[in-house]
C-alpha cells in the first residue's frame, strides 16, 4: 500500500503523473 503511494508520489515530482493521478494539476500547469 505504502510502496504504492510512494510510487505515485515519486511520479508526480517526476512532473508526469501529475496530469494522470491528481486533474486539478492540469488546470494549474
Amino acid at each position: 500500500m505504502r510502496g504504492e503511494i510512494a510510487a505515485i508520489i515519486k511520479e508526480m515530482i517526476d512532473g508526469d503523473a501529475t496530469v494522470r493521478y491528481t486533474p486539478i494539476h492540469t488546470k494549474q500547469i
